[in-house]
Parts: C-alpha cells; sequence; structure tokens
C-alpha cells in the first residue's frame, strides 16, 4: 500500500512579492510530492504590489479568496473566514499552517469551532510589535498573538531575535516554538545590464528593495544621498527597487533635489537589479530575516543594514557587512569605504558570498520543514 500523504492547507493573506511569498512558493514547489499534498489560499494584492505567483508565473495547487487581503473589513474579513473554514471541511487538513498576521488571525480563529481539528502551525515572518503601530493598537495585537498562541500547537520564527522578542510579550511558550531560517535558489536575467537603466560602468551602485512604507524607512535613502552629496562624492547611485504609499512623496522630493536616486518600482525579479549593483542597504525600523540581505550576500554583494530584527543572524557584521543604529552620517562613510577600498569590498564580498550559500540553501529549508511536518504528526 502506498503511504498516506501528509496533507498541508497553507494560509496567507496575500502572496505579495517579498519573503514570506519567496518561502511558501518554495516550500510549495520543493516539498515531495509524494509525501505531501498541498493546497495554498492566499487573497489579492493592494494597487501597489505585484503579485509573486503571477509576475513569476509560478503555478502551485492553490485558492484565491477574493475577499481575503491585506486591508481590514469586517464584511470582506467575514467573508474570507467562510471561505477558509469551507477550504477547511473540504480538504481535511492534517496540518493547518498559517503565514503573517492577517491570515494567522483568521485561518487559527476558523479552527476554534471544529471537532477534530488539525495540527495548527503559524509562523512568524517577522512581527508587528514595533514600528507599525501607536501604544494602543500595538497593545492589542500583543493580546491577540498571545490569544492565538494558546491553541496553537507549532510556533515558527524566521530567526532566534524574532521568537525572543516574542516570547518577551508573553506570545506562546518556548516550548511551542522553532526556528527556522529561510532557504531558496533563484535564476539570474544575465541579459539585464546598468546600460539599460543609464547608469555607467564606473558608477557605484547602491540597491535598496522593499515597500515603500513607513516600517522601511525609504526616506533615509534620500538622507543618506544628500549626506553624501554635501561631501562631495560623486559617483554613487542609487536604486529604489518597489512601491508603495510613500513612493510619490519620496520620489518627489529626490528630484526636486536632484539626488542620484532611481524609482524603479516592483520588478517580478529583484535579484537582477541587486546583481548589477555593489552593495545593497536597508533602512528599516523592523525587520524579520529580510530575503534580499540574503540574495545580496549570495552573490558577493556586500550590505549594509540597521540592526533591527534578526537582521544580525543573517549577515557577519563588519566581515560580510555593516550593521549600524540608523545614521545618515554612518551608513555614508561605510559606502565610501566601501566604494574606495578594492581590498576591503573584495574581503566582504567573499566573505558574504561563503555564508549566506551555506547557510541558506533551499534544501536545507525545505529539509528542515520537512521534518517538522513530520516530527508534528509523530511520525
Amino acid at each position: 500500500m502506498q503511504p498516506q500523504k501528509i496533507k498541508i492547507l497553507r494560509i496567507i493573506a496575500r502572496m505579495n512579492i517579498g519573503g514570506p511569498a519567496v518561502q511558501i512558493s518554495t516550500l510549495m514547489q520543493e516539498l515531495p510530492p509524494g509525501e505531501f499534498q498541498q493546497l495554498l489560499l492566499y487573497g489579492h494584492c493592494e494597487a501597489n504590489e505585484i503579485d509573486y505567483l503571477e509576475s513569476n508565473e509560478i503555478r502551485v495547487p492553490s485558492i484565491r479568496l477574493k475577499n481575503l487581503g491585506r486591508s481590514i473589513s469586517f464584511i470582506q474579513d467575514f467573508l474570507a473566514l467562510v471561505g477558509i473554514w469551507r477550504s477547511i471541511r473540504r480538504f481535511r487538513p492534517d496540518i493547518l499552517h498559517t503565514h503573517t498576521f492577517k491570515a494567522g488571525f483568521l485561518g487559527r480563529l476558523t479552527t476554534l469551532p471544529l471537532r477534530n481539528r488539525p495540527v495548527i502551525m503559524h509562523t512568524f515572518h517577522g512581527h508587528l510589535l514595533r514600528g507599525y503601530f501607536g501604544a494602543i493598537k500595538t497593545r492589542l495585537v500583543i493580546y491577540t498573538e498571545r490569544f492565538l498562541a494558546s491553541f496553537t500547537d507549532v510556533l515558527i520564527a524566521v530567526g532566534e531575535r524574532v521568537k525572543q522578542e516574542l516570547l518577551a510579550q508573553r506570545i506562546g511558550s518556548p516550548a511551542k516554538y522553532f526556528v527556522i531560517r529561510p532557504g531558496f535558489d533563484f535564476v539570474l536575467n544575465q541579459s539585464l545590464n546598468r546600460s539599460q537603466l543609464g547608469i555607467p560602468k564606473d558608477e557605484f551602485v547602491c540597491c535598496w528593495v522593499g515597500r515603500l512604507t513607513d516600517i522601511k524607512k525609504p526616506n533615509r535613502i534620500l538622507e543618506i544621498a544628500k549626506e553624501l552629496d554635501s561631501n562631495g562624492i560623486k559617483n554613487v547611485t542609487f536604486l529604489i527597487v518597489g512601491d508603495g504609499e510613500l513612493r510619490r512623496n519620496v520620489e518627489k522630493e529626490a528630484v526636486s533635489n536632484a539626488l542620484p536616486v532611481k524609482f524603479l518600482g516592483w520588478r517580478s525579479n529583484s535579484i537582477d537589479y541587486i546583481a548589477i549593483s555593489d552593495i545593497l542597504i536597508s533602512t528599516s525600523e523592523n525587520e524579520g530575516t529580510p530575503i534580499a540581505l540574503i540574495e545580496a550576500q549570495q552573490l558577493g554583494k556586500p550590505i549594509i543594514a540597521t540592526n533591527v530584527g534578526s537582521v544580525s543572524e543573517v549577515m557577519i557584521p563588519n566581515e560580510s557587512g555593516y550593521l549600524l543604529d540608523y545614521d545618515a552620517h554612518e551608513f555614508s562613510k561605510r559606502i565610501l569605504l566601501l566604494k574606495e577600498s578594492q581590498n576591503i569590498y573584495e574581503k566582504f564580498s567573499s566573505k558574504a558570498e561563503e555564508f549566506a550559500k551555506t547557510q541558506f540553501s533551499a534544501a536545507t529549508f525545505v529539509s528542515n520543514y520537512k521534518q517538522l511536518y513530520k516530527q508534528s504528526l509523530n511520525l
């Protein structure tokens, strides 16, 4: 007899370009189909976002719930809840695995009235405990996560620091937590080059990837560019790959100050733009384990990043890049150092590639999840 497949129902509010979408699609594609039967429930992206599955033409077993999305709406969220409940009844999963806050709330809440509940897992790809909301809303998020964690069987954090920050707020118990760092493979578009963007070959290019939203602090790129300009540093260009509600204002300021910043919007494969850059910069106020930082290092690109979330776990400070408390002057100093010292740049580049390729492979990532899924079912 053929062994019975493990049925996993995976839920996320939207598959917009970013770390969670990359990790989920990797699991959907790479877990052995002979051992696992998977179904993905997901919703729609915002107007200024791009769907990762569509843009990369990825085909996985999935259902798009038209009422599910990032924004909060009592009526739409209730209808999404009904859609999730129906999918659970039809698919009858052994494991219900939710990703990110919105889907984690709706997906786990749906299981409360079920008599025979599946094993419930939730992955924290980061958290909303800092930088997203004011004090009252943040406290509400904490209480909600505590409640949900009380009947969640397995809690997964993408980094040790993310786990410790959640535990510090008494969200779940240590025994429920597992740390699984992201891992992935990628394919480069070798035809993309700097000349297509009007960038000279000898320019030093700094890339920034992410949503142009307050928590990511894209305005800091302008502050760094101004700092370099005030010190007479030329031949440095910044690429901003992404979009969001702050783009119009940030782009307008960049143009009015004649800053060397190019806004590219969302691209289906941001890795191509990292590949033609010299370094990657992260200016966020809060992060989980940023995929772009790992991708950059796998390509041998040094990184300069703010010391937030689990960023310190995806790099080697002062060896593969610089980990800093944000200060435009300090960021500009490190950019200049990497730009002017070929010896330092090459040392950082070599260490970054070695570290990232060893620690963040897709094979290890998928193997860790495969083991956890079987362990949770006592197989």
